[in-house]
């Protein structure tokens, strides 16, 4: 059975009220001097029930007033590492600076914070109100950054990059996110809008026919193709890229046949724009990306690494 009295307060209380009100019955008490005696008794306990009553509610609002600073306190912090938060994304969006690789990375922001965060934030906030299904496509926050890289450059941009063979590249188990941005890249060479160097690196002689039809595509867009066998190559390439400023249509040509792309564009005082670095997890995802600006000294590396790995290539052909 539910208990109906649970504290000191309501037991001393509930026997004050009582005790009084059989003091009140005078006919069960017919010498008054007992009867006067029960009355003062009982709202003697009645009175202490009511003391000790105000005392636990004040010590429940004490609680109450602790548990509610220290909630205020936490939205508090949340509030203003949030404001915080959004102050930095609001200036990085709202930034004028126009490197290829900050643009690109201003726009991949603004999707996540915009598109996708606040996506998830009403998802979630449905399924919490009314039980709906939540369905969470992830985000590719790396694959979205190449594709605007690659869409924000001027035309007549120099890409130079190295790549080594992974799984996911062998059985063409890329994100999609990934795929976008080689057929943007693919879309913009044939174009004529840019000019991609690309170097491919591999181990056995399978992998190529593996990814025969990929390197069909990637000539045929106007990309130029190398390929470079790693049990001769004597050296162990990073999987890369480095970007160059727009050049004017002679100048293509002449990077595009040129034995050290690199070298050429270095005698004439060009520098690069930015490079990346990639790892990959499990052999077929995109783990990280480490983005350098032209100063980097590590951007001055990468573009030895670049110009090393196309000298000992050889160019692809079916």
């Amino acid at each position: 059975m539910k208990r109906i009295l649970r504290s000191p307060a309501e037991w001393l209380t509930a026997i004050g009220t009582v005790v009084t009100l059989i003091a009140a019955l005078t006919f069960l008490w017919p010498i008054s001097g007992w009867r006067e005696a029960l009355r003062i008794v009982g709202l003697a306990v009645f009175f202490s029930g009511v003391v000790i009553a105000i005392r636990e509610i004040r010590e429940v609002q004490a609680d109450l007033r602790t548990e509610v600073g220290a909630w205020r306190s936490s939205m508090q912090r949340v509030v203003g590492d949030l404001g915080q938060s959004l102050d930095l994304v609001r200036d990085v969006i709202r930034s004028s600076a126009h490197a290829p690789h900050i643009v690109a990375g201003r726009q991949a922001l603004r999707k996540l914070a915009f598109e996708v965060v606040h996506d998830r934030a009403r998802g979630l906030k449905n399924l919490a109100e009314s039980g709906t299904q939540l369905n969470i496509e992830e985000h590719h926050f790396i694959n979205s950054f190449l594709r605007n890289l690659a869409d924000s450059l001027d035309k007549g941009s120099v890409w130079c990059g190295v790549t080594l063979l992974t799984e996911g590249w062998l059985e063409h188990a890329s994100e999609p996110g990934y795929t976008d941005f080689v057929r943007l890249m693919q879309r913009r060479s044939k174009d004529g809008e840019l000019l991609t160097l690309r170097v491919y690196c591999y181990s056995e002689p399978s992998e190529l026919e593996q990814l025969a039809d990929h390197l069909r595509d990637e000539s045929k867009s106007g990309i130029v193709v190398k390929t470079l066998d790693l049990r001769v190559a004597h050296f162990n390439p990073e999987d890369l890229t480095v970007v160059w400023p727009s050049l004017n249509r002679e100048q293509l040509e002449t990077v595009r046949k040129a034995e050290e792309p690199a070298g050429w564009l270095l005698e004439r005082g060009y520098r690069p724009l930015c490079s990346l670095q990639f790892a990959t997890s499990a052999g077929r995802l995109l783990k990280s990306l480490h983005i350098n600006g032209a100063e980097a000294d590590i951007t001055i590396l990468r573009r030895q690494l670049f110009e090393r790995a196309w000298r000992a290539a050889s160019v692809w052909r079916e």
